[in-house]
């Protein structure tokens, strides 16, 4: 970026990009400061408030510099300017460097659906210690889906977006799915506490070996 009262199409290109990174960064730090609970966020929204200043300060001084003719002409191109963010790598899988004959494309709404009907499969996993090497979960994050909850804590999975256990039904959800939801709620719950009776006689024999 030069100190000039003109830009070139190249300069064009960098003020730009910086004029909106300056926004983008803007945006996220407010965000993250309005959401923070840590101090590290909280940091990390100070950072980049402080570099969306900086980088503003930087286009604000570039454009004085210009000449009127070239204000509007940077004014003209920035109102028909957008950001588009495309990755080079869409595979999203491991150990994959291109594209396999085997590989299909769909559409964004087909992979929703088929993510969706997937997810029906989680609605019965009790979580807890099967949610860190759970291989569904290794997938969805493979395939960029998107999560059904953000502020998760030890034990809860992402994608799931309660920690109820449900069945669903062909037809959806009935009186019938929820008595069944209820019923294998109270199935775990009975298996979970036998389990920790069992446990607590296996303690109770060792006390007196």
């Amino acid at each position: 970026m030069k100190e000039k009262p003109y830009m070139s199409s190249q300069d064009m290109l960098e003020f730009i990009k910086l004029a909106i990174l300056a926004g983008e960064a803007k945006n996220a730090a407010e965000l993250t400061k309005k959401t923070a609970k840590t101090p590290k966020e909280k940091d990390w929204a100070k950072r980049m408030a402080i570099a969306a200043t900086n980088m503003g300060k930087v286009t604000d001084e570039r454009l004085a510099c210009l000449s009127h003719d070239q204000v509007k002409t940077v004014d003209r191109r920035w109102k028909n300017s957008d950001v588009r963010l495309y990755t080079v790598d869409q595979l999203r899988l491991e150990e994959r460097t291109k594209p396999s004959a085997e590989d299909r494309t769909i559409s964004y709404d087909d992979w929703c659906l088929l993510g969706e009907m997937a997810l029906l499969h989680c609605d019965m996993c009790p979580q807890k210690e099967h949610v860190k090497d759970c291989e569904y979960r290794k997938a969805f994050h493979r395939i960029g889906f998107p999560v059904g909850r953000e502020e998760v804590q030890e034990g809860q999975c992402e994608f799931r977006v309660d920690d109820y256990m449900h069945i669903i039904l062909p037809q959806g959800g009935d009186k019938a799915a929820e008595e069944i939801r209820e019923l294998c709620i109270k199935m775990y719950k009975d298996a979970e506490a036998a389990a920790e009776a069992k446990k607590a006689a296996d303690e109770d024999k060792r006390l007196f070996l």
